[in-house]
């Protein structure tokens, strides 16, 4: 029987040993594999991130609004940003404070009254290290977070790291995520600045997977936030937009659906974050629109995925058109967001108090009553008459032939395209409100037999025909190339 029994002792041993050795042989194949790609199931759950964040902090972070992450590298800077955070206290702010490429050797005084001041003005602050791809040791990272908790004790929100690597090779992301976790720092953001192996993502709070001149595309930004798996107020991914001359208000909405953190300036290298961007003030303002909401997605008119069914509209997959043929009411704090490459059109009545963003085009047929915002950079058709606007609308409507046979105020934008002309009766008075632009195309006419009182501005590329005894008043017509004409018979 013993004899036996060391047999069997030996037979089992033999088994653990052999099933010992396949399992790691499928740990390195698996390994392996994900080497060659930065897609992959997470390892941990998205609880990782939030396991520590306090109710203060969850307030400042704003939840799933979108808000700026900037990077603060001198204390000549904290005026302009606790301006900006003042200014527009619902957009969230994310600070990087970098005193010397770090916390540097010793802790300032000037560095501790600006986190106090950052944060007391509702603005998340972290503190800068470098990691340089995962070339940096493990202990000489921990050592400069541990640096930051001593110089400036339980003041910071969390740690920034810069230059991650993106590579599935580099496992000491989760050691150092871990250990500043431990000393106090709930929060942690990580700058690949291009997208991240999706096993790392669990690790962090904040993840820039975008730094570069010029917008990315949406494809982009739905691929590398790995879009819709996370949502905003549990993992914020950021794109950082440099060199960029013109605002582009589009984008910015498109952007919301995937980034929390969003920053765009017309600045350039070497460091492009030292002074806001010329368009910083519009850039906020269209943030703040959007901040308490649950917008995209709620009203979303795109791609034949049911989002024309969610207005109550038909769609035409051939045209990418929704016709909206019944009523449809926009409350206050929501809003429409019509897709590139879209068409909405209205043959019914939308009365909206939110917010109608165009990045497609909108095709009106029907009535808008407008007391909220209409904006974008879309392409807006509608006569003039058929839009009651108590509202602002900042997206110029087209306007197509048309009489104005009664006194009519304009209050938003409108362009005369080529080919068209609108007449303005004898008897009737046409107001341009002060702050409106009329825009006259080339090949667009204007034929005015009443009263221009013009307290905005006419950008005349076309023709104006004054007749006989009409007359224009206010300020003069600002001639970009086209005429002016008196015709008499």
């Amino acid at each position: 029987m013993e004899k036996n029994s060391s047999s069997d002792d030996c037979w089992l041993t033999l088994v653990f040993v052999a099933l010992f050795i396949f399992s790691s042989l499928i740990l390195v194949v698996n390994n392996n594999a994900f080497a060659d790609t930065v897609t992959a199931t997470p390892v941990t759950t998205q609880d990782t991130q939030n396991s520590t964040i306090s109710a203060d902090l969850a307030k400042r972070l704003g939840g799933n609004d979108t808000g700026i992450y900037y990077p603060l590298y001198g204390l000549s800077e904290l005026p302009q940003v606790l301006a900006a955070k003042k200014a527009f206290p619902n957009v969230p702010f994310g600070v990087i404070i970098n005193p010397d490429s770090g916390p540097g050797p010793l802790p300032s005084a000037e560095w501790a009254s600006a986190i106090t001041q950052l944060k007391s003005v509702g603005a998340v602050v972290t503190g800068y290290v470098p990691t340089k791809y995962g070339t940096i040791p493990v202990a000489d990272v921990e050592s400069m977070i541990s640096s930051y908790q001593q110089f400036y004790p339980s003041m910071l929100d969390g740690i920034s790291l810069d230059e991650v690597s993106s590579s599935p090779n580099f496992t000491s992301y989760k050691e150092i995520s871990d250990y500043a976790r431990s000393i106090g720092f709930p929060f942690i953001g990580a700058n690949p600045g291009s997208p991240l192996y999706q096993g790392d993502v669990p690790l962090f709070n904040l993840i820039e997977i975008y730094e570069s001149e010029g917008y990315p595309s949406e494809s982009m930004l739905a691929s590398r936030t790995f879009y819709p798996q996370y949502s905003k107020d549990v993992v914020g991914f950021e794109a950082k937009i440099h060199t960029q001359p013109t605002y582009n208000s589009t984008w910015l909405y498109v952007a919301t659906k995937y980034a929390k953190w969003i920053y765009i300036t017309d600045q350039t290298e070497p460091n492009p974050y030292a002074v806001f961007p010329s368009y910083f003030k519009q850039y906020l303002t269209d943030l703040a629109s959007l901040d308490g909401t649950t917008l995209l997605g709620e009203l979303q008119v795109g791609d034949s995925n049911g989002t024309c069914k969610v207005v109550d509209g038909n769609w035409n997959s051939v045209t990418n058109t929704c016709v909206i043929n019944a009523n449809l009411t926009i409350n206050t704090g929501k809003l429409l967001a019509i897709d590139s490459g879209v068409t909405l059109t209205v043959t019914g009545t939308i009365s909206n108090s939110g917010t109608i963003f165009n990045g497609g085009t909108i095709n009106n047929i029907g009535t808008i009553s407008n007391s909220g915002s209409i904006i974008g950079s879309g392409t807006f058709t509608s006569a003039m008459l058929t839009i009651k606007n108590n509202g602002t609308i900042t997206d110029p409507v087209t306007i197509p032939y048309g009489v104005l046979s009664s006194n009519y105020t304009l209050n938003f934008p409108v362009i005369v395209p080529s080919s068209v002309t609108r007449i303005i009766n004898t008897g009737q008075t046409f107001t341009i409100n002060p702050g409106v632009i009329v825009t006259i195309n080339s090949g667009g006419t204007i034929s005015n037999f009443g009263i221009i009182n013009n307290t905005g501005t006419v950008s005349n590329s076309g023709r104006i025909d004054n007749h006989c005894a009409a007359t224009i008043i206010g300020d003069p017509v600002n001639d970009t190339g086209g005429t002016v004409n008196n015709p008499c018979p």
